[in-house]
């Protein structure tokens, strides 16, 4: 039996940042952050965005290495509750997300990114809307 290895949780917060952060409009940029709140906040990954405009956006990644969607409205629920404490953007993030937890989120306008490239994330202020497909498995 082949299995796949998932990569360790902080390897695939830096792959997931990557693919965010590489996914931005043109003159968009976006950093990591960090900080005492983002500490204190128990975010497994926050990016600060700047539009070309000045506007700052934070979006608030809630990291698991593998998500199902029988798991999908428990992550929606942590994505929340830190973006708001962090008053961000709630995404989710995981190695794949399949169509049927992509649809999940969707439905319940909660962003996401995977490692195979996977990526939705739109926000109202400052308008920004990404999407790019990756692996459907």
């Amino acid at each position: 039996m082949n299995k796949t290895r998932l990569p360790s949780e902080s390897l695939l917060v830096s792959q997931l940042a990557r693919t965010i952060i590489d996914a931005l409009p043109p003159r968009w940029s976006g950093r990591i952050a960090g900080g005492r709140a983002v500490a204190a906040s128990g975010a497994d990954l926050v990016i600060d965005v700047a539009s070309p405009g000045g506007q700052d956006l934070r979006l608030v990644v809630e990291v698991k290495r593998t998500l199902e969607p029988r798991g999908v409205q428990e992550t929606i629920g942590q994505a929340r509750s830190v973006a708001t404490a962090l008053d961000g953007v709630p995404v989710v993030g995981a190695s794949y997300l399949s169509p049927r937890s992509q649809e999940l989120l969707i439905d319940d306008e909660v962003g996401y990114v995977d490692s195979t490239g996977n990526i939705r994330i739109a926000s109202d202020s400052p308008g920004m809307f990404i999407l790019m497909t990756g692996a459907q498995r």
